[in-house]
């Protein structure tokens, strides 16, 4: 499987674009509800999502075009124009990117890649784009290539990037340094640095895996919400709202089925926590989930990743997995 291939599509795909599109909707079911699953499958297989393509979406999954439209113009990462075979390059134009020296490596790659003033070279293989924050902020200048992160990014740093794509090198062979911490693993792979300046108590601070989820097993749920408003733990959004609240007003609301979602978007400006949290607390994080599923009696739990950290996506599988067969996910 290709590292930064779409999960679930057969590697065994159709010639004709048409015929890609509706394999993406079977894969998963034709249902409206995993749109964005398609939308992904279709645009990793045939590099962009074109009108022709929306209409087919649409009609296999009884969507209104509208409907589709809308998400795929709404998603800066979703391309209008296919290309098999095209690699885009994002490259982060936030304030600190831009005091960091983002325009002169963009002209960089704007010079060897030959391209418009669109950003598209003329084979269509190579396309720049200009994109807000993408969770790096504290090691700009920073980008994406395929969706492969690079860092502290240098006019000189552009150049042997540039070339190696010019000459034709794939997307894994593009030098890279490892960066620290789990970002050195295997399944991730990246240049990423950490930037962890003082480790807490709480997030980074030592702990035994599982003795919270044990804990809470022997107990009852409420007596772990009870548990959470003791402790007066609270939201990370800003707000501050405490957790028992939240936790406790999913508990008393009658519904046939009940889901964790985490979200991981992190798309305030210049924040990058949540990647961070990703990198080296995943097994805490899904531990937190399952603690919470058991106090409010969820079935199913969802972690929203955000593309900017695509890149984590088998690390995180891959942690999920672990703990199926330990038994500390799944129907256990």
């Amino acid at each position: 499987m290709p590292r930064y291939g779409f999960q679930g599509m057969s590697p065994f795909l159709p010639d004709s674009p048409q015929q890609i599109v509706r394999h993406a909707c079977d894969t998963y079911g034709n249902d409206p509800g995993r749109l964005m699953d398609i939308l992904w499958a279709v645009q990793d297989a045939l590099g962009g999502i074109d009108t022709q393509a929306i209409i087919t979406i649409a009609e296999q999954t009884t969507l209104n075009r509208v409907e589709v439209e809308g998400v795929v113009s709404f998603y800066a990462f979703f391309s209008p124009r296919p290309h098999r075979g095209k690699i885009t390059l994002h490259l982060c134009e936030d304030i600190i990117d831009q005091h960091a020296g983002m325009a002169a490596v963009r002209r960089v790659f704007e010079r060897v890649l030959v391209l418009d003033v669109h950003g598209r070279s003329a084979d269509g293989k190579f396309e720049l784009m200009q994109t807000p924050c993408i969770g790096l902020s504290d090691q700009a200048p920073a980008m994406l290539i395929g969706f492969i992160p690079f860092v502290a990014m240098t006019p000189a740093k552009a150049e042997r990037l540039a070339q190696a794509l010019k000459n034709g090198a794939y997307l894994d062979q593009l030098p890279q340094e490892a960066g620290d911490g789990n970002n050195a693993d295997p399944l991730i792979a990246a240049e990423v640095r950490n930037h962890i300046r003082l480790e807490g108590a709480v997030c980074f601070g030592s702990h035994e895996p599982e003795a919270g989820l044990r804990k809470a097993l022997s107990m009852t749920p409420a007596q772990v919400i009870e548990q959470i408003r003791l402790a007066d733990l609270r939201g990370r959004g800003g707000a501050g709202y405490p957790a028992w609240k939240k936790w406790q007003s999913a508990a008393d609301t009658p519904a046939a089925r009940r889901f964790v979602i985490c979200n991981a978007d992190e798309g305030e400006p210049g924040t990058f926590k949540d990647r961070v949290l990703l990198t080296e607390k995943i097994s805490l994080l899904l531990e937190g989930m399952t603690i919470a599923a058991y106090a409010i009696g969820a079935s199913s739990g969802i972690l929203y990743l955000r593309a900017e950290y695509r890149y984590l996506r088998r690390w995180i599988e891959h942690h999920i997995e672990t703990r199926k067969a330990q038994g500390w996910l799944g129907n256990h």
